[in-house]
């Protein structure tokens, strides 16, 4: 399964599932218009999910990859939110953040690497420069 955030755009959660088209994919907000907006289109047979992301209602180790395009910034909370990504990825499991100027609540790369690193995950890459950027991290294996 794939779990996108959908933040401002519910186009910033269709990329990945046109990547992996077999994939289960789930975009989910907090706010219903966005969720609504998510299912007029039905683009890639995302399932539009109302929840919270500090409490997201997926099972635990559910999840395959995470997409979080400018959202991060915008949570009640960054450290539970990414505790919670650890809770639903499996083992192996991948978080994608993108965050980029210029959005104001946009999370510099050292401080979401600290924060996902106290979470449990690991840091593999960063593609980008300082302002803009796309940072993947992993579930280690064997750590749950």
């Amino acid at each position: 399964m794939i779990l996108g955030f959908i933040g401002r755009s519910e186009c910033d959660v269709v990329h990945p599932a046109c990547a992996q088209p077999a994939a289960r994919y789930v975009g989910l907000d907090i706010q219903l218009g966005m969720l609504q907006r998510l299912a007029r289109r039905r683009r890639n047979g995302v399932l539009p999910v109302q929840g919270d992301a500090t409490r997201l209602p997926l099972a635990t180790e559910s999840v395959d990859l995470v997409v979080a395009v400018t959202v991060l910034g915008e949570v009640p909370s960054v450290p539970d939110t990414l505790n919670e990504i650890w809770r639903v990825l499996h083992p192996g499991g991948t978080l994608s953040v993108s965050e980029h100027v210029p959005d104001p609540d946009r999370i510099a790369l050292p401080e979401l690497r600290g924060l996902a690193g106290r979470a449990g995950l690991r840091f593999e890459r960063h593609e980008g420069r300082s302002w803009s950027y796309t940072a993947t991290f992993s579930k280690p294996r064997g750590k749950t």
